[in-house]
Formats: structure tokens, sequence, C-alpha cells
């Protein structure tokens, strides 16, 4: 605890400058813009949207009692840097209320969501929703959303851009479940999703908490989205003035997990959160609303910027809003004006700082386990997300004393060779003795997260880094939840968690099965199974599988797998149908490009530069010949890593984990290996073919044979 305490004063001693390094921080602050709002609104959002800076402005206006004027404007920043309305979304003005409005952002549209109300105080009547593809051109129409479910009070505006869940991007509108008083779930949280931008609000998702109390009321519940986290702030009757922060995490059918993240200093209280760089930035003041500090928390470690104070003497209506490119703006009003500041922040947080020294404390973020190995966990859904890349960072005094190479491994069991799924380190030089290692991840490995795992690392001298993958990306069924829908329909992609109801038919389980086609699983034990649908089913299966309810009797109830997906640009060679090897996963026409002699295989890679290209095998498993392929290749028969042995140290291929998959009728266990060529090596492998390999051979056992597979990349297309 001393020295924490140390390095929190350590930290605070940086206050003089802009620029703020510590063990867990590099930050850099950059002011951009101060701005002071001519324009008057009741509540606003900022919109960063193609290159330009919008602002939604609910404005309200008492005239005499009881009339109001209300409306939403739409403004853009000028070229002389002054706010000019671009458009109003209601003609004319309203009378009618509008307590209710949110802005949302995709790439290529912003949605304005707005609703009248008979009074403040009671459930909206009429909601609309506003399109623009340019910002400031909008189409109104009528939309409906099922406000009943809401404690009405709890409900406040917020900007938000979509959530990518399950592969699909959805708008969510979440107030505090109005029912929670009525049962014990604890769904402390109710969101609506809509998948069409608006138009429609038809998924439900629960987000329980268990830790809600069903004798205090919450208001002013803001979702807050960043990068692969979804949480809420919101406020109680027992603290009016501070806000709460709970992170929530995905757990099975449309339902969420939350637990409580402190970020709370001393006795001041929090006014609003945002997450940006793997760090929470708060801003806080004390009890009497006084002037807001912006402060960086991460663990236990906090930073106070010396330019993160809001000016005057009061500070009311602050808000965070993320831009693009690292931006922020920060909102607020003191006691005589409004103020907005656009800054830039750069840096990230550094998740685990070594310095080898064994001794409690020294080593930020690793804590002394009962082994007396000091162990650095860093959970999945912290991971700084940046495009398709998620990643975190270690600093280490002088340089590390292992190979990194070797580290996080991925899986699902002894028989599944073993997978690395970092595909980039990229090593900083820091302060002339220190060393940042970023270690980045290809969003598409989430595909393979079926359930929680945790991977290690070997830093040498008893100290060690985890990754602790708490995150799925893919919708969940679980045979043994208590609560189903009537109509079960799965699609592509989607996870289900199946225990066997009938020990007798464990060993016929597998073959009596009815899924799609390219199924694959894991087996937890005798009776428990995980499925992952493929990513294309072709044609519409109906079929029935045991559900476990809530007086643990079996029933049995009909599925529909539903026909779509998109079919993977994918090649190699099944060994479960090797009789017909023109045929793996969804084509069935690539005779010419794969030639079979003897236990030789040779597999011509038909790709273009315009698009990446999936490698596959599936070959049957054998405890004492584990099939090789795509983590490791041979070179002159002898194992190399992939990335060593085509040089790719810019992360240009994606290993894919092991899986087995299903093969209907088949008593013999098979698994699959995958390997994503990205569009970007095929590119450099083309334009200079005489400095790179241009073939990667594999093994695969089969009916006491090694088969040799190769896979040529020197095609000319």
């Amino acid at each position: 605890m001393l020295l924490r305490k140390l390095l929190y004063i350590l930290c605070l001693a940086f206050l003089l400058f802009n620029r703020v390094k510590c063990y867990y921080f590099n930050i850099v602050n950059e002011s951009i813009l101060k701005r002071v709002e001519e324009t008057t609104c009741f509540r606003q959002h900022y919109v960063s949207f193609k290159n330009q800076l919008l602002k939604v402005c609910l404005y309200y206006k008492s005239t005499e009692y009881p009339k109001y004027t209300f409306n939403i404007y739409i403004y853009k920043v000028n070229e002389e840097d002054k706010w000019e309305k671009k458009n109003e979304l209601i003609i004319g003005n309203t009378n009618r209320n509008i307590r209710y409005f949110y802005t949302f952002s995709t790439e290529d549209k912003i949605i304005v969501v707005f609703c009248y109300n008979m009074n403040l105080y009671r459930t909206p009547c009429k909601c609309f929703y506003s399109t623009s593809y340019d910002g400031i051109t909008f189409e109104t129409k009528r939309t409906a959303l099922n406000y009943i479910v809401f404690n009405y009070l709890s409900v406040t505006d917020y900007y938000s851009k979509h959530y990518d869940l399950f592969g699909e991007n959805f708008l969510l509108m979440c107030g505090i479940n109005h029912q929670i008083i009525h049962d014990n779930s604890k769904n402390l949280i109710v969101c609506f999703g809509s998948n069409n931008d608006g138009k429609s609000w038809d998924y439900k998702f629960n987000f329980r908490y268990l830790k809600a109390n069903i004798n205090i009321s919450y208001f002013m519940l803001k979702l807050i989205i960043s990068g692969n986290e979804i949480g809420f702030k919101y406020v109680t009757s027992e603290a009016p003035f501070s806000a709460t922060y709970i992170k929530c995490k995905y757990k099975s059918m449309h339902d969420f997990y939350c637990d409580d993240v402190d970020l709370k200093i001393g006795d001041k209280i929090i006014r609003d959160i945002v997450k940006v760089g793997g760090y929470y930035l708060t801003s806080q003041s004390d009890t009497n609303l006084s002037t807001c500090q912006l402060y960086y928390v991460y663990n236990s470690v906090v930073l106070a910027p010396a330019n993160g104070k809001s000016e005057g003497y009061k500070c009311h209506k602050d808000n965070f809003f993320p831009l693009e490119n690292s931006r922020l703006i920060y909102s607020f009003e003191n006691e005589n004006l409004s103020y907005s500041y656009v800054f830039r922040y750069t840096g990230s947080v550094k998740h685990c700082t070594l310095l080898y020294f064994k001794k409690d404390d020294l080593n930020p973020g690793f804590i002394r386990g009962s082994d007396n190995v000091y162990s650095c966990t860093i959970k999945y859904d912290e991971l700084i997300v940046e495009g398709d890349d998620r990643y975190f960072v270690l600093s280490v005094l002088n340089e590390v004393k292992t190979d990194l190479k070797k580290c996080f491994h991925f899986s699902y069991d002894n028989l599944l060779y073993p997978v690395n799924i970092i595909h980039k380190i990229d090593t900083v030089t820091e302060y002339e003795n220190y060393k940042l290692y970023i270690f980045h991840i290809k969003k598409d490995i989430e595909n393979f997260f079926y359930e929680d795992k945790t991977l290690h690392c070997d830093l040498g001298d008893n100290f060690t880094m985890k990754l602790d993958l708490n995150y799925k990306n893919s919708f969940v069924i679980d045979n043994t939840s208590p609560i189903l829908p009537t109509e079960l329909k799965l699609h592509n992609n989607n996870i289900i968690y199946y225990k066997i109801p009938n020990l007798r038919s464990k060993n016929q389980f597998l073959s009596n099965i009815s899924f799609p086609p390219q199924t694959k699983y894991i087996k937890k034990s005798d009776i428990m199974y995980i499925f992952k649908m493929p990513p294309y089913i072709k044609d519409k299966i109906e079929s029935s599988l045991y559900f476990i309810n809530k007086s643990n009797k079996v029933e049995k109830k009909p599925i529909i797998f539903n026909k779509g997906g998109a079919i993977p640009n994918l090649i190699g060679v099944d060994f479960s149908n090797l009789d017909n090897s023109c045929s793996y996963g969804f084509a069935s026409n690539r005779c010419e490009y794969i030639r079979i002699e003897g236990n030789k295989i040779n597999v011509d890679v038909s790709a273009h530069t315009d698009s990446d290209v999936m490698l596959g095998m599936i070959c049957p498993v054998d405890s004492n010949n584990q099939n090789i392929c795509f983590n490791d290749v041979y070179d002159n028969d002898k194992k190399v890593f992939i990335r060593d042995y085509f040089e790719d140290n810019e992360g240009l291929l994606t290993i894919l984990p092991k899986t087995y998959i299903h093969i209907p009728g088949s008593s013999i266990t098979y698994e699959e290996s995958n390997l994503i060529i990205g569009r970007e090596f095929l590119e450099k492998l083309y334009k200079n073919r005489s400095n790179y390999k241009n073939s990667l051979v594999c093994k695969c056992y089969m009916n006491k044979v090694h088969y040799e597979v190769t896979f040529n990349l020197s095609q000319n297309f």
C-alpha cells in the first residue's frame, strides 16, 4: 500500500506538465480549441461526422406559463469557426414537451431519435427518428418505443455510437427496468436495440446487476460504449450528486452481467465518464458543484493534468463527447457561460510494468501469488480497440528476459495443437532504459471465444502475464437457461451451450444431432458441449434439441437454423471426405487446384490481392500424432513458427484457433485448422516473389499415414 501511495504521488508530481508519463500512463493532452458557446441549448450532443463537427441542440424556451417552445436544431461549424444553424427537425417549433432525445452515429449516417410527452412526468406518446447522410438534410419518420418497460424518471438523453454485438450493429435505447421491484431477476437495466437504424426496436437486452436495490431510486441513466466495453453511468437517491459506473459483460441470449468500477477519488463526486486509450477519463468536483477537474484513472492509479480544470467557480451540465482521431469534446456551464473544449489525447495505458524487482508493489500491475509467482492479469474487454486491432502494453525496465513469441498460446484441450493468437508485437523505447512491448490481436480471433479462458506468458524470474479472455462476440443460447423464448431461431455464427440430459446417450449424441454443415464445437466433458454455427448456412434447417427447464425437467423443443451469412473465400483439404478432393467447406469445384499423389497433396491457392483468402485443413484427431498446421509449418521437415517462416513481422497472417468440426454420421473425431492470409501479405508476396517463400507445408495423420500437404502461393493471377 505504501508503494501504491508513492506511485500516486509520483504521478501527481507531473501536474505541472501537459505531457504525463508514469508507470501506468503515457498521455499527451493537446488543447485544440476552446469555445464560448454562443448558441443556447437546453441539452446538446456533439458529433464528428464525415470530417465535420456538428451539434445536435435541444432548444427549449418558456414563453408564458404553461406554454413552452421546443425544437431540435442542427448546427455546423462554418469557415469563421462559429456555429451555423443548418436545419431544424421540427418545422415551426412545437408546444409539445420533448424530454427524450438521443443522437446516434454510424459510418454513413446520423440518427436523431426524439419523443413527445403530454407532460414531463409521463411516458412519451409519439416518437420519431430523423436520418441524415450528409449531416445537414434530415428525413423524419415515426418509430415506436416501448417506454412502459422503463422507469421514466431514470431516462435521460445521450449520444452514442452503434454497439457491435454478435457481428451486428445495434442502436441502444436504455432505461432502468420498471419491473425490478416485482421480481428477483436483478435486471436493473433494459435496452431496446434497433438493427435498422431506428426504424424499429425489436430486440430487448437485459443487464443484471446483483447489487441492485429495490429500496432506492435510480436516475439519469447514460449508456457508455467504449471499444469492446459496454457500461452505464447513473445516480441514485442515496447519492444524487455523484455518478456510479458499472461495466457489463455478455452472458447468453440477450443477457449481460454488470459489476462496479470504482472511479471515485476521495470525497469528490463523479460528474461524467468516458474511456479512451485503455483508461477512464472522469470529471469530478466537490459536493458544492464547484470547479470540475479531469482525472485519468486506471486501477488504483490516478492522474490529474494541470490543464484539466474548468473555468469559473461553478460547474454544471458537464459531458464528454468522443470524436474521431483520438479527439474529445468536454462541455460544461459555469455561473455565467457555456464552454466547450476540443482536445486530443495520445498515448495509452501501460497494463503491466515490470522492473524485475522481487518485492511486493515494485512492479506495477503485478501481484504475488501463494506460489511466489508475480502475475499481471489483463482482461480482454479492457484492451484498447483500434480498427480491427485490439492491443495491450507491457513496459519493461531494460528488456524482457524471455521469447515473447512463445506467449499466449490458445487451445481448448490437450488434443488440439495450441495457436499463438498474438499477430504482432511492436517494440518502442521509452526514457532510454524502458521498452514498451505492444501486443496486437486481430478482431477475427473473437469468433473463437466460445467460453472464458486464461492464457499465459512467462516473462522469466517468476514473473508472468495473464490474458483473461472474458469476452464473447457471438449470440449464445444455453439449453439450461431458466428462461427461453417460445420460438428458437438460430443464425450463422451463433453459439449453443449444450448439456446432454441423458448420460446413456453420450456416445451416440454427436452422430444423431442435425446441425448445419461446417458446425464447429468443443467438448467440455462427457455431457457438456459448445457448438458454433458456421459463417454460412445454405438452407433452412428444422430440428429439435433437449432443454432443461427451471424444475430440472427435460423437454424437447423445436429449433430452426435460418439460412444466411457469407461464404468465406476458403480453400483446403478435407480428410473426412478425401474421396471427393474437390470439396471443402462450401465449395465443391476446386478440382483444378488440388492434386493427390500417394501421401503428397498439393493445393494451388487461387487468390487475388483485392481480398483475403482462408486456408483450411480438416484432419482426424489422434492423441499420439498431432496434426501440424497452421501455427507451425514445415521447413525441410523441421517445424517452424509460421510468422518466422514467412518473416511476417507486420501481423499480416491471422492464425485461427483449432476446434473440432461436426461431421454428421461419423464416429471419428475431426479437427479444423484455418489461416487467414491478408491481402496486404499477398500484395507483398507477389511484388517481391524472389525475396519471400511462396509455399507452406502442413502434415495430417490419418489411417497410420502422415500426409504432407503443400499450399502453393506462387500462381500467376
